[in-house]
């Protein structure tokens, strides 16, 4: 067996490779030449892709993919994948010893993730439902064998994500959620469509909350659309205290979810509850399909999705090994 630098003129065999393994433990959507060549040989001048291939009898029987980030001192691994065939004969170590390789190279990788924030996503497929997806995979499936194989190299588990799912298409507001809507308006506590120039506190929101990529999603969205926007907002009078959405269909059936996210002073009264109903409501009144999102486990935020009725569908493993030089 030899190992060699994947080619983007590969991509038959790798397609063939990897959709020939989708099963109840490997449920990545159908690889393409599209999505092929996006996320293994993407360019970006923030991150560079290393992918390797294994290669017996000049068939490839194996190929593992990785990210360098030097700004953020971290090498995420995105796959490694061997034929069914080939495994347990000492291939996937061969793979993952080329991409440990390529880190060592780089002074300033100071640690090797398998984690959400790997810039490469791999859209998945939710088990038993007519083609769902999730745009991406919040670490490493407990029910596939890149579990056990990452523990034995050596990664700790850091933090454990749950993803969950509901259909829209029946969504009604329960009898609790109508009490604690009437309730909120006895205190002045609203959810409403931001309304561009007329409330206030959005930045002093954001600047609460310190997230970055909510902050760079969700004014560069206001800002641009101004009054077309479609972020929901939760209200004390004219005061935005909470917010979540963007309101967005995507041509999958899927509603976008891009986090929900409660002022600090306004935590612990139910805001966060009223704002995820209004959004599920507000997804099934535009032709929203389904939802799917995910968390960390001991997450509070775990306890507004289930009284929704959303399922865990999957859980996943956050992990991480430290580079020793």
């Amino acid at each position: 067996m030899k190992t060699e630098k994947l080619l983007k003129e590969d991509s038959k065999e790798i397609i063939n490779l990897w959709n020939n393994n989708i099963s109840e433990s490997f449920i990545y959507k159908k690889l393409d030449e599209q999505s092929y060549l996006k996320n293994f040989f993407r360019e970006d001048e923030n991150f560079k892709i290393v992918s390797f291939k294994a290669v017996i009898n000049s068939k490839i029987v194996g190929f593992s993919s990785g990210v360098l980030y030097p700004s953020r001192n971290t090498f995420y691994i995105t796959m490694i994948l061997v034929e069914k065939n080939y495994r347990y004969q000492g291939v996937g170590e061969k793979l993952y010893a080329e991409l440990e390789k390529e880190w060592l190279k780089d002074e300033s990788i100071l640690k090797v993730d398998l984690i959400f924030s790997n810039p490469v996503n791999l859209i998945w497929t939710v088990p038993r439902t007519n083609n769902h997806e999730h745009p991406n995979a919040p670490g490493v499936d407990f029910k596939s064998d890149a579990y056990l194989f990452f523990k034995n190299l050596g990664f700790r588990d850091l933090v454990y994500q749950n993803s969950y799912y509901r259909k829209i298409s029946d969504y009604e507001y329960s009898e609790n959620i109508l009490n604690k809507i009437a309730k909120a308006k006895e205190e002045n506590l609203t959810t409403d469509f931001y309304k561009y120039g007329e409330h206030i506190g959005l930045e002093e929101l954001m600047t609460n909350l310190n997230s970055e990529s909510w902050e760079k999603e969700i004014l560069s969205h206001v800002r641009e659309k101004k009054e077309k926007n479609t972020l929901l907002v939760a209200l004390d009078g004219n005061k935005v205290i909470g917010f979540t959405g963007p309101i967005h269909r995507q041509d999958n059936g899927r509603g976008y979810f891009a986090g929900i996210g409660i002022h600090s002073d306004y935590r612990g009264r139910g805001v966060g509850t009223l704002l995820f109903s209004k959004l599920c409501m507000e997804f099934k009144n535009i032709g929203v399909e389904y939802m799917t999102l995910f968390t960390g486990k001991s997450n509070p935020a775990r306890n507004i999705y289930e009284r929704e009725n959303f399922k865990i569908v999957r859980s996943w493993a956050n992990m991480r090994k430290e580079v020793r030089r």
